[in-house]
């Protein structure tokens, strides 16, 4: 096993406070399946805190942006975002809700 998927399952289980990084690049997930891994990894991190979540060469829609919005902007300090599928309607709401948190 990875250090990084040994270090998430501590972050899972509340032995880690903080996780440096989780990575789901690549995947060319769907709209709905990047939401649904987002919410899954959400809801076992609670509210601590993400260093950086990368999801660069997925699809980000309606149902991803809330996930992001709901459970991850507030607590991410590094969103990458590289080559993602994403209409300039949504793109336009996400860096709304990135304003939001950041300034």
């Amino acid at each position: 096993m990875s250090k990084a998927l040994e270090q998430y399952f501590r972050f899972a289980q509340g032995q880690e406070e903080i996780i440096s990084e989780i990575h789901l690049d690549r995947n060319g997930l769907k709209d709905s399946g990047l939401a649904n891994l987002l919410r899954g990894i959400a809801q076992g991190a609670g509210n601590r805190h993400i260093q950086k979540l990368s999801i660069y060469n997925n699809e980000i829609g309606p149902e991803s942006l809330e996930v992001l919005r709901e459970y991850y902007l507030e607590y991410v300090s590094c969103l990458s975002l590289g080559n993602v599928k994403i209409a300039p309607e949504i793109r336009a709401k996400l860096m709304s809700h990135i304003r939001e948190y950041t300034f």
